[in-house]
């Protein structure tokens, strides 16, 4: 037994190693190939533990005055690419803990994905047999819905969670973003018999 955990433990080391060689190799042949071109067409970015001296204008005077240098300040930007807003479509499923009470379409609702945070307004809805996709006044109990809102659009394999706006604040639901789309076509039973 303790020879078998031996050989097993060796052979995981001996991979360990030979991983980092690999990794340590193909850095060297990096830095050999990037040492002969010029900075301005390397293109490689920031070493790693290099720093960043930026200036910042009309800063509030508060944050001059409170400054403390032992808690860092985040700086961070959006993508043009991220700016996009339109039509998405999560799957979503409520949370039976933390909300007790069904959801209720165009209900604002507080959306968490990513580095994003937004209010909107969703639709409600589940697919049916032939592909459509019928509004739902309400959440299922114990099911996953589709929600359709407007909002600045994320890459399509994104979770998130959704928050239930000022005073009550508190989750709502787990969604995972389907697809974004241009436009969204939900079939309203208007028929009243």
């Amino acid at each position: 037994m303790w020879q078998s955990f031996i050989v097993s433990s060796l052979t995981k080391l001996d991979w360990l190693t030979r991983r980092r060689r690999r990794l340590n190799f193909a850095k060297q042949m990096n830095i050999a190939e990037l040492n002969d071109l010029d900075e301005a067409t390397r293109l490689e970015g920031f070493q790693t533990g290099t720093y960043l001296r930026m200036e910042i204008h009309d800063v509030p005077f508060e944050m001059v005055e409170y400054f403390d240098p032992c808690h860092p300040v985040l700086v961070g930007g959006i993508g043009l690419g991220k700016q996009n807003v339109g039509y998405m479509q999560a799957r979503l499923k409520r949370h039976r803990w933390w909300h007790k009470k069904v959801l209720k379409s165009r209900d604002p609702i507080i959306v968490s994905i990513g580095w994003r945070r937004f209010q909107t307004v969703p639709v409600y809805a589940i697919e049916d047999r032939n592909g459509r996709h019928r509004m739902l006044k309400y959440t299922p109990e114990h099911m996953h819905c589709l929600a359709m809102f407007w909002g600045p659009l994320a890459p399509p394999p994104s979770d998130g969670a959704t928050w239930a706006p000022y005073p009550s604040i508190c989750l709502l639901a787990n969604a995972f973003l389907d697809e974004n789309q241009a436009q969204s076509m939900v079939v309203i039973n208007t028929c009243h018999t």
